[in-house]
């Protein structure tokens, strides 16, 4: 698969210009980036076959689903007027569609835009690949399919319920929440300050990181591979009582509970045939695994 890379090569130069009484301030943004004479200004409907969405999105809210159609749609709404300059910008590329959040060009007035985005694909469609760049807003993604998802946030929530193969999802600030349906090969979850949450039917490998934040973990089927980090803030698992574990649990404050049928030798805990292989490290904050419910 393509490994995709952002094609943005500045985003986010702001420049402050004196305004002509010299009592206020005009904030401008430079949003630069490459192919931009391609793209088309505003709400659409695209027909040709799409496998990998790329989205790059400043500021405002977005909503990404799959529905009961057979076209991508576009839809933007603001608290304001908006020129071209300012309104939501796309390109086909082949197969890929590019999403971007304005004009590429500098002295953008971007000011108090109070942007939302609405993308609606077919949902019989399977992506190859998502990927998703905010400085601020949610991202709110169901009922679609896509091999490879990567969402980055600087600031916002992450909240997906979707058929994935491999996921990484970062926020910097903001809450993560993931669904991934069926079979899933892995999940990489990085927070600085946020919670983690995670339901997962039948996942191989996790990797999950917070600095500052709780972390709650589902799944209805024991992963292969599971590494857990959390500086600050407690984990809880949730997992089939029959569930084979050999798990490293390295704490160093906060208690250990368990619910399924652990026996401890210096703090590697088993139980069933230990098949499966966890690593879980707390700073400070209990740690809990628990029998999922019937």
């Amino acid at each position: 698969m393509k490994k995709f890379k952002s094609l943005l090569v500045a985003v986010l130069g702001t420049l402050v210009l004196a305004g002509t009484t010299g009592c206020s301030g005009i904030y401008s943004t430079s949003y630069i980036y490459e192919n931009g004479d391609k793209y088309t200004a505003g709400d659409r409907d695209i027909s040709e076959k799409i496998d990998t969405i790329n989205i790059d999105y400043m500021s405002g809210d977005i909503t990404f689903t799959g529905e009961d159609t057979n076209k991508i749609s576009i839809k933007e709404t603001s608290g304001k007027s908006l020129d071209d300059k300012q309104k939501v910008h796309t390109w086909v590329d082949g197969s890929t569609l590019y999403v971007r959040y304005a004009e590429s060009a500098k002295n953008l007035d971007l000011n108090n835009l109070n942007k939302k985005l609405e993308i609606s694909i077919p949902k019989d469609v399977k992506l190859s690949e998502l990927e998703f760049v905010s400085s601020s807003g949610d991202f709110s993604g169901t009922d679609f399919e896509v091999d490879k998802l990567d969402m980055t946030v600087s600031s916002g929530d992450i909240d997906v319920d979707c058929i994935v193969t491999d996921a990484r999802l970062t926020a910097s600030s903001g809450s993560v929440d993931i669904e991934a349906n069926g079979a899933c090969d892995k999940i990489d979850v990085t927070t600085s300050s946020g919670r983690i949450n995670v339901i997962a039917d039948d996942l191989k490998s996790i990797n999950s990181t917070a600095s500052s934040g709780d972390g709650s973990f589902t799944f209805r089927k024991a992963p292969a591979e599971l590494d857990i980090e959390a500086s600050s803030g407690e984990v809880e698992i949730y997992v089939p009582v029959d569930s084979g574990i050999t798990a490293d649990v390295d704490r160093s404050s906060g208690d250990f509970d368990y619910e399924l049928a652990f026996s401890n030798d210096g703090g590697k805990y088993t139980c069933g045939n230990g098949e499966c292989k966890w690593g879980i490290n707390t700073s400070s904050g209990d740690i809990r695994i628990n029998k999922i419910a019937e």
